[in-house]
């Protein structure tokens, strides 16, 4: 299973007393004399996440200055689920998020998309989740599209609905789709090709998509199906349909090479085309 699609464990008694332990044991070593230490404190806290909360909290009125000054940081970056080091390459980009106005938490969310790329997407997440403005989601959510299929899966595990983006709700489905079908996950792939073709009936590169699951599945029948399909819908790339590996086990097919033959000829010749998109 790829891990973006795994299922959370629940913790046990035993292992939320671990980790609670863990943080106590980083917290303390906050105000350490070595640098180096105090920012794996950090990093080791952060990443226990809520367990490390109350005990972070407590430090903003700690007496000693340096692990206030950490634990108001450390607050700032589990709020917002950011790294301590890409929080301070942005400025402190978050830390007065909340009190801006949407234009200005909207240009903060499409600069961490830019700076933070992939390393931003949980942040990118917990503005979609937490800002009340459609206009910043929008953006956040732009922002993870723009990452590409890990941004888009990222979007998609967590069931994101993309108000505003319905013209390429398609294209996200489809892209997602082709990650799966590259990895040989046939069934998420045919999935995501499904969705697409929800969103809309009649698109030409979901169909052919489809036909190229069942091809590499051996499922020949299916494929041919979905292959009818795609020239139904306006496929027209049978340079590419010849050429394509994921259809070789349909060659010797005789209704594979039957759509071939009587493809409609376009004015400009079989019209050149790169594979799946």
């Amino acid at each position: 299973m790829h891990p973006s699609a795994t299922t959370p464990a629940v913790q046990t008694t035993e292992e939320t007393a671990r980790i609670r332990k863990e943080a106590e044991h980083w917290f303390a070593k906050l105000g350490d004399p070595d640098f180096g230490v105090r920012e794996k404190a950090m990093q080791e806290l952060l990443a226990r996440g809520e367990s490390a909360q109350p005990l972070v909290e407590s430090g903003v009125n700690s007496p000693d200055p340096e692990v206030k000054w950490r634990s108001a940081k450390l607050l700032i970056c589990l709020k917002w689920k950011i790294a301590p080091d890409l929080h301070e390459r942005l400025a402190g980009l978050l830390d007065d998020y909340d009190a801006q106005d949407w234009q200005e938490r909207q240009r903060r969310s499409q600069e961490l998309g830019i700076v933070g790329k992939e390393r931003a997407i949980p942040t990118l997440m917990e503005i979609i989740k937490r800002d009340p403005s459609p206009s910043v989601k929008q953006m956040a959510v732009a922002a993870l599209y723009h990452l590409g299929d890990v941004g888009i899966a990222a979007l998609m595990d967590q069931g994101i609905k993309l108000e505003g983006l319905e013209p390429y709700q398609a294209d996200i489905f489809i892209s997602l789709g082709n990650r799966y079908l590259s990895e040989q996950e046939f069934e998420k792939a045919e999935r995501e090709y499904l969705k697409a073709l929800k969103m809309d009936p009649r698109n030409s590169v979901a169909a052919y998509n489809m036909a190229c699951v069942y091809s590499l599945k051996k499922d020949l029948d299916m494929a041919v199906h979905w292959l009818e399909k795609s020239v139904e819908y306006g496929f027209d790339d049978f340079k590419w349909m010849r050429e394509d590996p994921d259809l070789n086990n349909l060659h010797e097919d005789t209704r594979y090479q039957e759509i071939l033959r009587r493809r409609r000829p376009s004015r400009d010749g079989e019209r050149e085309g790169d594979g799946e998109i």
